[in-house]
């Protein structure tokens, strides 16, 4: 099996097109060569931040089941694929006080971390707590459960306060740790350790790399790369995931990032979270 075959996080629920049924969804992960799922949507499409606009599923706990009820009679459809049901959390849902019904029909959880602080020392300190935050859910619910994008936000707002390539710019190789965590404002090496002290896995977020390729300045996507090459270093545990949304085949539809999981010297036998969810490497 193949890094690109695994993919995490797939939205396919109440976040999918509005012309485009639950099967669609599946049929293009399967299409697209997926045969491990972790389907997903963000708690708030379920009732924390009622929506306008039609919906696929009521916004509540029942329509998260419904969801999940969905995703099981279509699994007999497609053998060949390790389906599973993964809710994203965002950094200000309650899980102490989470429904049973919830942690009941999840196989494990998405953590989105919070991005507030521009001072590194006060965004290390967030985002350890966000790790540990992760950790808590995993204790709380008995299930599985990892960050999402951990470094999204910090360069797509690098990005849009404007700031250009360094003069002199060499490419990849010439980066710096110190560079690096400088350019994305956090303690990279901290947060790796904390997280391996956790035991908590990260996510390599093809939506992540998609955005920053789109700003047509491989220094951010350089920079992306290297953060991953800390944390891997550090020892962390490394997470395959696409983030789609939506799709047309031929024209658009996120990917996994393949391409730094073998720079990084990955393969799909050595992401430890699957032993974790049950999944199975061939």
């Amino acid at each position: 099996m193949h890094v690109f075959e695994i993919d995490l996080h797939y939205h396919a629920g109440q976040e999918r097109r509005e012309n485009k049924s639950l099967r669609d969804y599946i049929d293009f992960a399967h299409m697209t060569g997926r045969k491990i799922l972790g389907i997903t949507d963000h708690d708030t499409r379920y009732g924390t931040r009622l929506r306008e606009g039609p919906q696929h599923y009521p916004q509540s706990i029942e329509g998260m089941m419904q969801y999940r009820q969905d995703l099981d009679e279509l699994r007999s459809d497609f053998p060949s694929m390790q389906i599973f049901f993964a809710p994203e959390l965002s950094s200000v849902f309650e899980y102490k006080t989470m429904d049973d019904r919830i942690i009941d029909i999840s196989d494990y959880f998405i953590c989105e971390p919070a991005s507030n602080h521009e001072e590194m020392e006060l965004y290390t300190e967030l985002m350890i707590s966000e790790l540990e935050r992760t950790k808590a859910i995993a204790n709380h619910t008995g299930k599985p459960t990892y960050m999402a994008h951990p470094f999204r936000y910090r360069l797509l707002n690098r990005i849009s306060e404007g700031r250009t390539l360094p003069e002199g710019y060499m490419g990849a190789c010439s980066m710096t740790d110190e560079e690096v965590m400088e350019l994305i404002g956090l303690d990279i090496v901290a947060f790796a350790d904390h997280a391996v002290s956790l035991g908590v896995a990260i996510e390599i977020n093809g939506g992540t790399h998609y955005r920053l390729r789109s700003f047509n300045a491989p220094y951010y996507l350089d920079a992306l790369r290297h953060a991953f090459k800390i944390l891997h270093r550090r020892g962390v545990s490394l997470v395959p995931a696409s983030d789609l949304h939506g799709f047309a085949p031929g024209q658009s539809g996120l990917s996994v990032p393949k391409e730094t999981f073998e720079m990084l010297g990955i393969t799909a036998r050595d992401i430890g979270f699957l032993n974790q969810i049950g999944a199975k490497v061939e």
